[in-house]
């Protein structure tokens, strides 16, 4: 997976929304519901419209399976198949509102409005990479530069990740985080 996915347990960290409002609107029809995952920070960041505007945040199109993106007359390459695509609406809140806001917020990719005279808005993202949290276990002979070539990483990062007061003193057995 190449960015933080969604889940039933960490959409939790979102105090406005449940993990169901992201799911496919095929109903069932075509796929489980979620097909790819929802990208967390794409999830974070309508969190951060709510929280701003004091609204409800109305989900018109999350993530869409194949077939069901193909109903929608969605593009082939669309974000929505990925996770990182979303149309929603605030009530009270115009297009040109919503479209300045969603630029400010981070992994901001594109936005338009979905219809005319509509304040209905698609916003995508292009998320970061993630990477899940790795250990590793020192082994006699090893080092920090060895540990940090293997895992494609610096020395400067195994110190800090690692809060290593000497560089020159790691002992067999210890557990260093590695990504």
């Amino acid at each position: 997976m190449s960015y933080k996915p969604l889940t039933s347990e960490n959409v939790k960290d979102f105090k406005n929304f449940k993990y169901n409002e992201f799911k496919c609107h095929c109903g069932g029809k075509y796929c489980n519901g979620f097909p790819v995952a929802f990208s967390y920070d794409l999830a974070n960041n309508l969190q951060k419209l709510r929280s701003h505007f004091g609204r409800a945040v109305h989900i018109t199109s999350p993530i869409r399976c194949e077939k069901w993106n193909s109903k929608q007359g969605g593009t082939k390459n669309s974000k929505h198949k990925k996770g990182w695509a979303v149309d929603f609406y605030v009530s009270g809140k115009s297009y040109n509102t919503l479209a300045s806001s969603v630029k400010k917020l981070p992994y901001f990719h594109y936005c338009y409005r979905v219809k005319k005279n509509q304040n209905v808005i698609h916003y995508d993202i292009t998320p970061p990479e993630y990477k899940e949290v790795e250990y590793y276990i020192v082994k006699k002979g090893d080092t920090l530069t060895k540990i940090a070539k293997k895992f494609n990483t610096t020395v400067g990062h195994l110190v800090s990740w690692n809060n290593i007061k000497n560089p020159n003193l790691i002992k067999v057995g210890q557990k260093l985080r590695v990504i």
